[in-house]
């Protein structure tokens, strides 16, 4: 399935492309060290969405779309709180299960247990949040970044897999 991310990543293609094409090498360089800190930005800003809007859809469910209920967690758990479901000095999404419950942290631990491919993907959407907040809460415009938009989109679609399975998570304990 193609994202807004997927489109603005082959936008980003064409103009690098066309770059080259006119041996604008300097202008290409220079638009993709960029792109790549912006890929990661709306990367991350992508991946808030969805994952908000997964819980959202949950909890709403367990309350029942009960107006108060939803407008407390609106209020308390949604706005402007992405940021404090992760431990983004860490390489895994263990503290974002943990406020579920020990059991959905637990059962997240077991999914992943034997799974290289889940926690490389847990890994890269990690990585995705906290470049992202290095690049936020330092001199944006200065800020190294090492990988290239390549390299970053890879991630992002790793990531992205990721967001998949919080998504069934959540799916398969609101069916409960």
């Amino acid at each position: 399935m193609s994202s807004i991310i997927d489109s603005y990543y082959l936008q980003h293609q064409e103009l690098s492309g066309f770059l080259e094409e006119k041996s604008e090498i300097s202008l290409k360089s220079d638009a993709d060290k960029k792109f790549s800190k912006t890929l990661i930005l709306a990367s991350a800003s992508y991946f808030e969405a969805r994952v908000l809007s997964i819980v959202n859809e949950f909890c709403s469910h367990h309350a029942r779309s009960n107006e108060m209920v939803m407008s407390l967690l609106k209020a308390k758990a949604f706005e402007r709180q992405y940021h404090s479901f992760f431990d983004w000095k860490v390489n895994n999404v263990n503290k974002f299960f943990s406020q579920f419950g020990e059991g959905a942290k637990l059962r997240h631990m077991e999914n992943i247990k034997d799974n290289e491919s889940l926690k490389k993907q847990e890994k890269n959407f990690m990585f995705i949040g906290s470049k992202r907040n290095l690049l936020v809460h330092t001199n944006f415009v200065v800020s190294p970044l090492e990988e290239t938009y390549l390299e970053i989109y890879e991630r992002y679609k790793s990531a992205n897999l990721f967001v998949d399975y919080i998504e069934k998570f959540f799916q398969d304990r609101r069916a409960q």
